[in-house]
């Protein structure tokens, strides 16, 4: 079976310090904030990413290497405050913390499944059952 392209690393020696455990969630405030800021500004990311993928056929480098760097970020904090890893991560999202994600370099693809996406993937989660449609009069169900 091929690896995934999306590889999580685990390099973490495992040692906690008590003092930071106690003041973990204090002292991931200022995290949580940028982690807000950040994801508003990946929302506009997102949509700048699928407008230049619909029209170059691929994401372009940068905005790639800019939503990368947010997932990575999410999952440093994310490691840090339940207790999966130990040092206070970076505000950048870079590699090297001890549970990282490594994401594959932007690659080509084809502009309509671009375009489609979207919709194809809520018709995905619709079949699969992650979205349930409520029926209009719910007392004619019983």
């Amino acid at each position: 079976m091929p690896d995934h392209p999306v590889q999580l690393t685990v390099s973490d020696d495992l040692r906690r310090s008590r003092l930071t455990v106690f003041f973990r969630l204090l002292l991931a405030i200022p995290h949580f904030v940028w982690l807000w800021l950040w994801s508003i500004a990946a929302v506009f990311a997102v949509i700048a990413a699928w407008f230049a993928g619909i029209v170059t056929g691929r994401v372009p480098t940068s905005l790639h290497n800019f939503l990368a760097a947010y997932v990575r970020y999410a999952t440093h904090l994310v490691s840090y405050v339940s207790l999966v890893a130990n040092p206070y991560p970076s505000f950048t999202g870079t590699p090297g913390y001890p549970l990282d994600v490594e994401l594959p370099e932007p690659e080509p693809q084809r502009r309509w499944t671009i375009a489609l996406r979207p919709f194809d993937d809520a018709r995905r989660r619709r079949r699969a059952g992650h979205v349930q449609m409520l029926p209009l009069n719910a007392e004619k169900c019983r």
